[in-house]
């Protein structure tokens, strides 16, 4: 993949000479059914991912952090899109957030801080992380 002019667009993956796909989060879906590593992933999950790339990366961003927070400390459940494991719309949120991060308050987002510890505590989070993928 490589970055564009347009960086408003993202990185880009080239499929071939005539399929291109635009943006993180599309490339991350597209590779997560190309491997067929998680075929469950919700709407919910998809939600999430369009949030972060609209208001987040393309945005000013406060406004997402401001609702994410407010939605993880509402939510019962311990991840973005499901209560039992981390799927890729945490992976791409944590990503997103901790490229911003030295723009972010992070005393008012408690919410957000104890979701990306959570996240950072998985399995399966350190066995990427050490993959350095």
């Amino acid at each position: 993949w490589k970055k564009m002019q347009n960086e408003n667009l993202g990185p880009v993956m080239l499929l071939n000479n005539k399929t291109q796909i635009y943006g993180e989060a599309a490339i991350l879906r597209y590779l997560n059914r190309f491997f067929k590593s998680s075929t469950n992933e919700s709407f919910q999950s998809n939600d999430w991912m369009d949030k972060c790339t609209n208001e987040l990366v393309q945005g000013d961003g406060l406004k997402y952090l401001s609702n994410l927070n407010e939605n993880l400390i509402k939510s019962k459940d311990k991840f973005l899109a499901s209560n039992d494991k981390p799927g890729l719309a945490d992976y791409y949120n944590w990503a997103s957030i901790k490229r911003m991060s030295s723009k972010v308050s992070k005393d008012k987002l408690t919410g957000i801080n104890s979701w990306m510890q959570r996240l950072e505590e998985t399995d399966l989070f350190i066995k990427l992380l050490n993959q350095r993928i």
